[in-house]
């Protein structure tokens, strides 16, 4: 990282084992994501460049990594074919997305919920990946033999970040 008023260098990230293809902030601008030839993604602590969480799962170079808008998770894109949904957080690869050649890019939507790629063959796919409160909600309905209570609509539902919603027997 460089000082843009004087020029100076402020911070080296090291510790891929190979070139990187892409560096991108946080959306509150606490971690940068990179993404690597060494198959990998990293998160790093903006301030320290300390490696926060090492993202593997790719079998090929990754291309481009980048955050989603609330910060929690990230999407690489791999010439494996695939790009990766993760956790931050916990560095849990969360859902993989399958293409027909080497994805080049990926990209959330302004609210989080969906995210597209592009491959190099110019094909671009468009994937939910995070179903509404509301298709939780009807999922539940179909598969669990009874309603819920209020407490664990709360608790499943509608958790605040961080908050232990404990329902009663």
């Amino acid at each position: 990282m460089w000082d843009t008023e004087t020029g100076s260098e402020l911070l080296v990230l090291e510790g891929h084992e190979g070139d990187c293809e892409s560096a991108v902030f946080s959306p509150d601008g606490r971690y940068i994501v990179t993404a690597s030839l060494d198959h990998t993604a990293r998160v790093w602590d903006a301030k320290t460049g300390q490696v926060i969480r090492v993202l593997r799962g790719h079998t090929q170079p990754v291309r481009k990594a980048v955050f989603s808008p609330n910060g929690r998770h990230v999407v690489t894109a791999s010439d494996d074919r695939s790009a990766r949904l993760w956790e931050v957080a916990s560095g849990s690869q969360i859902l993989v997305l399958d293409h027909d050649s080497e994805v080049r890019g990926a990209s959330f939507s302004a609210d989080g919920r969906r995210v597209v790629t592009v491959s190099s063959t110019g094909t671009s796919q468009i994937a939910d990946v995070y179903p509404t409160t509301q298709d939780l909600v009807e999922y539940s309905r179909t598969t669990v033999p009874r309603e819920l209570t209020p407490c664990e609509r709360k608790r499943f539902f509608l958790p605040v970040e961080g908050e232990v919603v404990d329902c009663p027997n």
